[in-house]
């Protein structure tokens, strides 16, 4: 586990949210647009750390660009996500 990487991509998602949260309450031309945007940034970051939290350095050196559509989406795990 590359825990520095992992951190890296929580803090973006952690930093994400806070921005977030200010503009939920501190704008009010903050629109649901804008929202999913914001939010869906948030989420390529916690998946992103998820779907690598087993990966070396070396693997990520290797196959983080190449693979990171796949790195980006919604885990599958069923005791995740119900996907019914």
């Amino acid at each position: 586990m590359e825990k520095e990487y992992l951190k890296s991509q929580l803090d973006e998602a952690a930093l994400q949210l806070s921005e977030i949260i200010d503009k939920l309450k501190n704008q009010q031309d903050y629109d649901y647009t804008e929202f999913q945007i914001d939010i869906q940034h948030v989420i390529v970051h916690i998946n992103t750390a998820y779907n690598i939290g087993t990966w070396s350095k070396e693997k990520l050196d290797k196959d983080y660009n190449d693979k990171f559509d796949e790195l980006i989406r919604i885990p599958d795990d069923k005791y995740l996500i119900d996907h019914s």
